[in-house]
């Protein structure tokens, strides 16, 4: 398992079939809000990517030891959830992100391309001040970005083929929190 520290580290922790063993795998220089693990280079590669201020940054299991690298950075942004999907519901996984340092709240894409060993990054929108998920909330197939500001106002992104789609207010709820995109029914 792994897990984020607000004091700049992200762990791992080791079930050794009696106990737990947790290792700091990478500090951050300005604390760890969220971390997932995902494939985000589309190499059947699972990597962890942690959210630090305006940083996103990779972790990479060498064989022996991890390693740290920018995946991207956003001046001014202070991150406050990262995943891993394929948002634009095209079998590619992505890294997306929430801000909550401006009002607006950005939610960012960020993509890796495999030509050019290169990560770029775009806006997919704004109301994402709090959280961000990937997933298929209309159960129709097709994946996309889901969004939650700190008033509870959710946001859903659909990409067009060429441009982001915003639906706002889907389960305009107040307060803060996470957002999980599921079948929670089962």
């Amino acid at each position: 398992s792994f897990f984020a520290n607000p004091s700049s580290s992200v762990y791992e922790g080791t079930w050794t079939g009696s106990t737990w063993t947790v290792v700091a795998i990478g500090s951050a220089p300005v604390g760890v809000a969220a971390a997932t693990l995902g494939n985000g280079r589309n190499d059947a590669t699972q990597r962890i990517y942690a959210g630090s201020g305006p940083d996103i940054f990779e972790y990479s299991w060498t064989g022996s030891t991890w390693t740290r690298a920018t995946a991207a950075s956003f001046s001014g942004a202070n991150l406050s959830k990262v995943v891993v999907g394929a948002g634009r519901s095209d079998g590619v996984n992505r890294i997306y992100a929430s801000d909550n340092n401006p009002a607006s709240g950005p939610c960012y894409e960020v993509s890796f391309n495999t030509v050019t060993v290169s990560w770029s990054t775009a806006t997919v929108g704004t109301g994402a001040k709090q959280s961000v998920d990937v997933g298929v909330g209309r159960n129709d197939g097709i994946t996309r970005v889901y969004a939650l500001h700190e008033a509870g106002e959710h946001t859903e992104f659909s990409w067009t083929g060429s441009t982001w789609s915003s639906t706002s207010g889907v389960g305009n709820q107040q307060g803060n929190g996470d957002l999980r995109v599921g079948d929670g029914r089962g």
